[in-house]
Parts: structure tokens; sequence; C-alpha cells
């Protein structure tokens, strides 16, 4: 495979202003590109930004448990576009860990750090690894996280549409980039397969409520010892007390009405019994208590029916999910017998 994975002449660097490899004078910059404080000399300076920029520790330690929670499969990337028709608002992050998550009418999406359009930070920096240097520092994780990042771009950004929107949310450069210039950078990484990259890129978008409920359960590492709050969320969504109460506002009220509704039928029936022991009003009495009764039958049915569908919802997620895991070890078994077999 090629170590920057693209060709030189492919490469974005230099295309757009902010970001150029090179002085006015055309001597190299010290520096890696748009990150003046860090020098191209500074290899543990380069690698802790890289892991920084790209690396999700959180989805790392989830991986054995992400099945029940997401869908497996790195091209699981509605495009930019899509977005818009499901009229999601695109918010950017700096956070790696929500690059593609979402929630409700919202995807987070992180910007493309400028170093990952040049050709020479690739070979540099991001070159496949010897053994040695993988288990020593991280090599080897920080390029599948730079592959399965730049990959992700290459399924939110299918069409022109889609490029003129990136830049309009600026995910991209805006100056001297070209849709053309884009797609040829990207275009072979678009044909990497998921075993090429990191775990948290073996899976698309991300639901952010889903996320925050795996943390709770299985309580990953890279979450520990950082307050209890991050032992309870994937990533906060509410801030204060207004958001809260406008997110369950309308459940409660639900409950509260039909509750109501119930208590008040109930107090017809009592009303009306009461009603018939005075002899008076017979007909009206007999048609209360059978419309009270009714309206109690018909809020249990609705309840049951609303609970049934939730379930039902969740239980088909859930076999979805163990069929999943069953096809994936599945996948490799038949990985190792092939080795087995390629090694007699």
């Amino acid at each position: 495979m090629n170590p920057s994975i693209f060709e030189e002449k492919f490469q974005l660097i230099g295309k757009f202003k902010r970001s150029s490899s090179t002085s006015q004078g055309g001597q190299p910059e010290p520096w890696i590109p748009n990150e003046p404080s860090i020098l191209n000399t500074d290899t543990q300076l380069i690698a802790e930004f890289l892991t920084k920029e790209l690396s999700c520790p959180i989805i790392k330690d989830l991986y054995p448990h992400m099945y029940w929670v997401a869908r497996k499969s790195g091209s699981h990337i509605d495009p930019l576009h899509d977005n818009l028709v499901k009229e999601r608002s695109i918010k950017v992050t700096e956070n790696p860990e929500l690059h593609l998550a979402w929630y409700k009418k919202t995807i987070w999406i992180k910007p493309v750090p400028h170093c990952l359009f040049s050709h020479d930070f690739w070979m540099k920096h991001l070159a496949e690894p010897t053994q040695t240097q993988s288990v020593n520092n991280g090599a080897s994780s920080r390029r599948h996280d730079a592959i399965g990042f730049i990959r992700s771009y290459a399924h939110l950004i299918r069409h022109e549409s889609d490029f003129l929107l990136a830049q309009e949310c600026n995910l991209l450069p805006k100056e001297g980039l070209s849709y053309i210039d884009f797609q040829q950078f990207v275009n072979p990484f678009r044909h990497i397969l998921d075993q090429s990259v990191s775990p948290r890129y073996n899976y698309g978008q991300l639901r952010v409520t889903r996320l925050n409920w795996a943390v709770r359960m299985f309580q990953p590492e890279a979450c520990k010892g950082k307050g209890w709050l991050n032992r309870l969320y994937y990533h906060q969504l509410h801030w204060n007390t207004e958001q809260f109460v406008e997110e369950y506002l309308a459940t409660f009220v639900f409950i509260f009405a039909t509750l109501s509704v119930i208590l008040s039928a109930m107090q017809v029936i009592l009303a009306a019994r009461i009603g018939a022991l005075g002899g008076s009003w017979v007909a009206f009495v007999d048609v209360s208590w059978g419309f009270s009764i009714a309206v109690i039958v018909l809020s249990i049915v609705m309840f049951l029916l609303l609970g049934g569908l939730v379930g039902w919802v969740f239980a088909s997620q859930l076999g979805w999910s163990w069929w999943q895991q069953r096809k994936e070890k599945k996948r490799l078994k038949k990985e190792k017998k092939e080795k087995k077999k390629i090694q007699l």
C-alpha cells in the first residue's frame, strides 16, 4: 500500500492560502501545515497532536459492545446534502469523538486538519510503521485513525453540492480548492476496507443517545477518572434546567393528562353509582357509566399499544444487533481458518 495512500500530485496542500507549506520566499515552513506552534522536527509533539485530533478512546473501549448501539459499517454515512434533507443542522466540532455523531436535528462534523492534505506529512508522520514503532508509540493507531477520518469525508462529499456545503460550513478551506481537486485527493481512501482503519471508523454515523446508554452500561476505561458526569454521558446534551425541561415536558404532560382523564372517569363512575341508588336520571347514569368505562379501557389500550410499539422496536433492534454479532463472529472464524490453511 502506498505509505501516503494518495499520489503526491493529488495533494491539496498549497492549493489554498492559509495552510501553504512554503513561505513567501519559496522555502519550506518550519512547522506543520496550519499549526505554527508545532515544528516539523518535533515528532513527539506531532504524535500528541495527531492523537488529540483524531483518536476516539471511548469508542475503542466500547468497540466489543458497539454492535448493540450502532450498525457496523464504515460506509453508513449520509452525504452532507442528505443531512439537510433530513432537516439536520451541521455543527462544527474539534472533538474527534463527536465526529459524525448526531442527535435529533443536529449532526457534528470535525473539519479536516490541514496536515492531512500534505503528501510529505503522510510520508514522514503517517507512513506504515514497523512492528517496533507500532508497539512503542502507537504509530499504527494514528495512521489508521487518519485513514478512517479521511475516508469518512469520501462518504460525506459525494457530489459537488456536498463539497460546496462543506466549504460553507468551514469543514474544508474555501479559497483555491476545487471539487475536482478534492475528489482526486480523496478517491483512493474511498476503496479502503474497514480492516485498514481504526475501530471508530468501522462504524459511520452514531446516535448520541445510544452512546450515552452504552457508556452507562459498559463503563469504558477512557471515561473513568474524569468525574461522575463522564461516566453517565458520552456527550452531555442538556447544559441547563430549561433544556432538560423542554426535552421531557411533553412526556410529563402526556402522562399527567392521561392519568387525569382516567381519574376523572373513575369519579364519574363513582357518582353514577350513587346516582343509580337514588333512582333518578337512570338513562343518563347508564350512559355516563358506560362512557367512563370506555375511556378507562381506551386509555389502558393506548398505553399498551405505545409500550408494545416501543418494546417491538427495541426487541427488533436487539435482534438485529445479535444477528450482526453472529455474522461478525462467523466472518472472523472463516478468516482464521483461511489463515491457518495458508500457513500450512
